[in-house]
């Protein structure tokens, strides 16, 4: 996404902004439609459309911005899911 950002290639955008959605509805996300996670998950699906409709406007300047606010918004889910991993593990022996 960063390449097609840098190098205006709106066709590039929206295919792989299309794609985010699709992850979105794989089975995996199953563990994202828990109450505690679930703002994480429509917190990113959120970022996507604003992605998506900053492409469909033309408006890189947006769509950067929007890019930008979607990484953050996966950096946080993968901390959150990290750390409920490691308080689920059991104590060692």
């Amino acid at each position: 996404m960063l390449e097609a950002l840098t190098t205006s290639n709106y066709l590039q955008l929206d295919e792989e902004s299309a794609a985010l959605v699709q992850i979105a509805q794989s089975p995996p996300w199953g563990e994202l439609k828990t109450p505690e996670l679930r703002a994480q998950a429509e917190r990113f699906l959120s970022e996507v459309a604003r992605l998506r409709s900053a492409v469909d406007q033309h408006d890189l300047d947006s769509a950067a911005t929007s890019y930008g606010a979607l990484i953050t918004s996966c950096y946080q889910c993968h901390r959150r899911l990290k750390d409920l991993r490691i308080a689920e593990r059991p104590a060692p022996r």
